[in-house]
């Protein structure tokens, strides 16, 4: 803490990159380490990448709330970044997951999964991609229906059979 911050941000990038290239079972094993090292460091594509990473680790060992604070250390990182196609989708790609993350820890019909389940909607439109709109509206179609909101969710289903349509 007593270090200049272009000191720090030297020593995070140098640390980041030892991780990289002489340790990369450390990546595999711990990604959330080298992720908060790149953020530091003021690489935030690296920081996202390792994040979500650290998410999807989480996720597959059934630590969804491991994994819901490494989805949103990535979010909040690629928020402050333009808002591009590629941003876009890496947003979609982790809302996506954090989702069901949500789901399993708060309950189906958390307000937070509904907001979550929208955002990544609204993307998915956005990039006009039908492949990346049937998880966030199948997620939305389990929100309203354990919500009992039945008319919302019919029109979600009619919505996802026009993907499927659509994808053929």
């Amino acid at each position: 803490g007593t270090l200049l911050r272009s000191s720090r941000q030297h020593l995070h990038e140098r640390i980041a990159g030892t991780l990289e290239k002489e340790f990369s079972e450390a990546i595999e094993i711990q990604p959330e380490l080298v992720a908060r090292h790149c953020a530091e460091a003021g690489l935030e594509d690296h920081a996202i990448r390792y994040w979500r990473l650290a998410g999807e680790k989480a996720v597959h060992g059934a630590s969804n709330r491991e994994a819901i604070r490494h989805f949103r250390q990535a979010l909040a990182l690629i928020e402050r970044q333009p808002r591009t196609a590629g941003r876009l989708a890496a947003e979609l790609a982790i809302l996506s997951q954090l989702g069901p993350a949500l789901m399993t820890i708060h309950g189906w019909t958390a307000p937070e999964v509904g907001i979550t389940f929208e955002s990544a909607e609204r993307l998915a439109r956005e990039l006009e991609r039908s492949k990346d709109l049937a998880p966030p509206l199948a997620g939305l179609w389990l929100y309203h229906t354990a919500r009992g909101q039945f008319s919302r969710a019919d029109e979600i289903t009619q919505e996802l059979f026009e993907v499927a349509e659509a994808l053929g």
